[in-house]
């Protein structure tokens, strides 16, 4: 009778290894469905935003990794994740506001059409720009010129870009914290900083 059970506990571990194998496998053919799906469906706009969203989000999982490790908790790289894929989704209801026609006085168009304009001549590189100065929007506008050149004009695409700038933002705050107040109630400033829901629009 022992036998069978350490049979049954040696399968066990395998089993739960091949999970996050079988998600990783899930997610990936539903990220290429939709992407496909929207190629014949939409414009670069909205098409080009997904590879964007899914190379900062896969470039950022080394450094929650290296933050889990230093603080000595894996649950923390899962926190960072979740909270980096919020940002990221809290974007879309952002470019829909600007650009659904809910808010025809967003800044996001001017700079979005900036970029258009600037990305050209970025890529060919001309990086005379016209813009009297580099400062206040101005910068703004010179800036998404040049992610427009390394990622092309979609729009979306642009607002994941940055939102996530501002998740690092987000990110370094918490780490200030850290280092400042080490005896501080660090994991629920985290949760504010990180979930609360004017920041992760």
């Amino acid at each position: 009778m022992a036998i069978p059970e350490i049979s049954q506990r040696q399968e066990a571990p395998s089993r739960a290894s091949n999970g996050p194998l079988i998600g990783g496998l899930l997610v990936v053919v539903a990220f290429v469905s939709v992407f496909l799906l929207l190629m014949n469906s939409t414009g670069y706009d909205t098409w080009g935003a997904l590879p964007v969203g899914l190379i900062l989000f896969v470039v950022s999982l080394p450094i929650f990794a290296r933050q889990a490790a230093r603080e000595g908790d894996k649950r923390l790289f899962w926190f960072l994740t979740f909270a980096l894929l919020l940002k990221l989704l809290g974007a879309i209801p952002r470019h829909f506001v600007a650009f659904g026609g809910l808010y025809v006085g967003a800044d996001a168009r001017d700079f979005l059409q900036w970029g258009a304009k600037l990305a050209p001549l970025f890529r060919s590189g001309n990086f005379h720009s016209g813009l009297p100065t580099l400062t206040s929007t101005n910068f703004i506008r010179f800036f998404t010129g040049i992610v427009y050149a390394l990622i092309g004009p979609t729009g979306l695409g642009a607002f994941f870009f940055y939102s996530w700038l501002g998740f690092w933002g987000l990110f370094l705050s918490y780490r200030a914290f850290l280092l400042a107040v080490p005896e501080g109630r660090h994991r629920t400033y985290a949760r504010l900083v990180f979930f609360l829901p004017s920041l992760i629009y």
